[in-house]
């Protein structure tokens, strides 16, 4: 899966959004650390 790929399903994942919410993060926290775990 290429960094831009990872990019656009953590955008469309909405529970991946929930989670970084309920976390007290902002979506974009979550979706840089979604593309870390994919380096």
């Amino acid at each position: 899966m290429s960094y831009v790929e990872a990019v656009k399903r953590s955008w469309a994942d909405e529970r991946g959004v929930e989670l970084a919410f309920s976390n007290g993060r902002t979506p974009g926290t979550g979706i840089i650390e979604f593309c870390q775990g994919w380096t």
